[in-house]
């Protein structure tokens, strides 16, 4: 643990020191100026960090950093550790024997995106050939312009982007005559004798012409009397 500590102290201190050698502060870029691993390395023993030091501060909010091996996996374990000009990550504690591509991004001076590739071993390294550097938005890789920091893939698309809308015009539109038909089923009185005035109007006059009638026939029946 006390030699990979040292290993990285060494990397920090020539990034400072590159900063100062390579790119004055009117003419800063993102340099990458020092890695622990470096390029193409072979170690014996297994490595806890890998460190990379850039010769100006950086945009935390841009940084990404990648450790993936042959299989494809990202070997990295946790948060990304930021110092300004430098950042850290750590490695599985399970890290096997292989070959291992360090996938950088970080901010470009306008602004713009941009980042390379290295490669290390733990072990007997077996180069591949990557690529060392790219700059702007169009040449940014998928895995990189993925906002995951451990995503080594194209980004996902988010599932209110793609999810179909629930509720169509065509079923607001069916919905809305029964929703009338409900309403004035509801509210009208169904027909009947005792919802009809017409009818009361007939019963009543039959009842009536009755009534006379009746008193008509009482008279006469007295009057003979």
């Amino acid at each position: 643990m006390a030699r990979n500590w040292t290993r990285v102290s060494v990397a920090i201190a020539a990034a400072v020191l590159g900063a100062f050698l390579i790119a004055p502060p009117a003419q800063a870029a993102s340099t990458l100026v020092a890695t622990n691993p470096s390029a193409h390395e072979e170690l014996g023993e297994r490595p806890g960090w890998v460190t990379l030091a850039f010769s100006r501060t950086i945009d935390k909010a841009v940084v990404k950093v990648l450790v993936v091996g042959a299989d494809g996996r990202n070997r990295v374990a946790g948060d990304l550790i930021y110092y300004g000009s430098s950042v850290m990550v750590q490695l599985d504690n399970d890290l096997p024997k292989g070959t291992y591509t360090v996938k950088y991004q970080v901010d470009r001076k306008d602004g713009q995106p941009e980042g390379g590739a290295f490669q290390f071993a733990y072990g007997k390294g077996n180069w591949t050939a990557v690529e060392k550097s790219w700059s702007g938005t169009a040449e940014q890789p998928p895995e990189m312009a993925n906002p995951d920091p451990q995503g080594t893939g194209p980004a996902e698309p988010s599932a209110s982007a793609s999810a179909e809308p629930t509720l169509t015009p065509s079923a607001v539109d069916t919905e809305a005559p029964f929703a009338t038909a409900s309403a004035s089923s509801s509210s009208t009185p169904a027909p009947g004798a005792a919802n009809n005035p017409t009818l009361w109007y007939l019963v009543g006059g039959g009842v009536a012409a009755l009534l006379v009638v009746a008193a008509l026939g009482w008279w006469l029946i007295r009057r003979r009397g």
